[in-house]
């Protein structure tokens, strides 16, 4: 059964998937759609979206995603929907001379319509940062790169707030601190209760409130796996994997702040390091490196909720902290964040601190490099082994939608994303979409985007405290 306007739609998380199907099933004339969100508070303190900046740039080789993200930043510049959070900055590429991907990519970017201008040289590249800062680069010997003119920052949690209030204002029903504890569902297989072929007709919450829908979207993003691993006829734990990506903040003073906003974000490919320079109504730098991310595997029950009841799985695993668990299902990794652990979730590894301080040392060797950072974040994306996202229905259950697995570049669509959710849920749209966002689709291990190192498992011991923030002399000379 396909979406019609008429049907009760039960979204499930308040982020940049939730919000923008809302928004765009209310613009389409749908009179029954509800989010539901953990948070007592929205945007949720912890959530992905809820960032001081994110990037917006149509640098895709996939023809598909260049396009949808034109269109995006077309409707980021619509300052009537938009308000300010939108600013073009621009994004200079900067790489080792030799590396060929440079020139691929800058040749992509002029054939999607981009304004870029090719750096040759050291000098060139030089020439982009105010006057005032050139004396105190660093050499940038034997690198090259490319400034692309077009590229934007947003101002994320501004942007998602200011989503929520247009779902609500356009008859929304947006509720905070609701937990859904399970999804309701009903067998389709007479007489048993085998849920392989089942249908979803609502959820429950943990605190046992009850909410019917014709169709249940879940838009949870980096909790989707933790959170429903009972649908064990499709692979969330692989398709849906919850990544930490650390970030790195900086303040700069009322005086350095207009000074630095005239750098274009900084993308060091050779390092996979990024810059951001201060928001309009900001003085803080956000740095992150680009890894394959962090896990945080946490133990989980089978769908039976009975310990002692193993279906598939072992009957022990030992987690990656060396703790045994009996008659556990399986380990799948979840969020550890501000909300879950109150006492250090903002903290990120040790050695992400070093290659950020490393980063700095290349640009920025006697300013930024030798100065405190004020804070960490570690963001939870949702990765797909590919990095397309899943956006469509359960192969078994036209009750249950996916629209997930942001992998780290979906925010930038969060004017447009919720189009195409609501194309899947119409049965509308184009094929090969269908096949690409599928989470049964197979997966071509040679399209996945490359991040730094390998995905690593959080270990509590080696996160930072605020002493390591601290800019030490010794660090530097290492």
């Amino acid at each position: 059964m396909l979406a019609t306007s008429n049907d009760r739609i039960v979204i499930i998380g308040a982020g940049c998937f939730g919000l923008s199907t809302a928004y765009h099933l209310l613009k389409k004339g749908y009179r029954n759609v509800t989010i539901l969100d953990r948070s007592e508070v929205l945007p949720a303190p912890d959530a992905a979206s809820n960032d001081i900046n994110r990037l917006v740039r149509s640098s895709y080789v996939d023809p598909f995603y260049a396009r949808f993200a034109r269109e995006a930043m077309d409707l980021w510049k619509d300052n009537k929907e938009w308000q300010d959070v939108y600013t073009e900055t621009g994004a200079v590429v900067v790489n080792n001379s030799s590396d060929p991907s440079t020139s691929r990519s800058y040749q992509n970017d002029l054939s999607v319509g981009c304004n870029v201008r090719l750096l040759p040289d050291p000098n060139s590249i030089c020439e982009v940062f105010p006057i005032s800062l050139q004396p105190s680069l660093a050499d940038l010997n034997e690198h090259s790169g490319y400034l692309n003119l077009d590229t934007a920052v947003v101002n994320a949690g501004r942007a998602t707030a200011l989503l929520l209030r247009k779902v609500i204002s356009l008859g929304g029903n947006v509720i905070a601190g609701r937990s859904v504890k399970k999804l309701l569902r009903t067998s389709l297989t007479a007489a048993t209760k085998d849920l392989s072929r089942s249908r979803t007709h609502g959820v429950e919450c943990s605190d046992g409130t009850v909410y019917e829908a014709d169709v249940v979207v879940v838009a949870t993003g980096a909790w989707t796996a933790s959170a429903f691993h009972e649908l064990h006829d499709v692979d969330l734990k692989g398709m849906c994997l919850a990544s930490g990506q650390c970030l790195v903040m900086m303040d700069l003073s009322d005086e350095e702040a207009p000074v630095y906003r005239q750098i274009p974000v900084i993308m060091d490919w050779e390092h996979l390091w990024y810059w951001f320079p201060p928001n309009p109504d900001s003085n803080t730098v956000k740095i992150i490196v680009d890894y394959s991310g962090f896990t945080h595997s946490v133990p989980v029950l089978d769908s039976t909720g009975d310990p002692n009841h193993s279906e598939t799985f072992p009957p022990a695993v030992t987690t990656p902290q060396g703790q045994r668990l009996e008659r556990i299902a399986k380990v799948i990794s979840t969020p550890r964040t501000i909300t879950s652990n109150p006492k250090n979730g903002l903290a990120i590894p040790k050695s992400v601190l070093t290659d950020v301080r490393d980063g700095l040392k290349r640009f920025f060797p006697d300013t930024l490099a030798k100065r405190d950072f004020s804070g960490t974040r570690m963001c939870w994306y949702t990765d797909s082994p590919d990095c397309d996202w899943v956006i469509g229905y359960h192969p078994n259950d036209d009750g249950l939608m996916f629209a997930t697995s942001g992998s780290g570049h979906a925010f930038k669509f969060l004017p447009n994303i919720g189009s195409l959710v609501v194309k899947a849920l119409e049965g509308t749209l184009d094929p090969p979409l269908v096949e690409n966002f599928s989470i049964q689709r197979q997966i071509n291990k040679e399209s996945a985007v490359k991040r730094k190192g390998l995905v690593d498992e959080l270990v509590e011991d080696d996160l930072c405290v605020e002493m390591d923030l601290i800019y030490r002399v010794e660090l530097i000379q290492q």
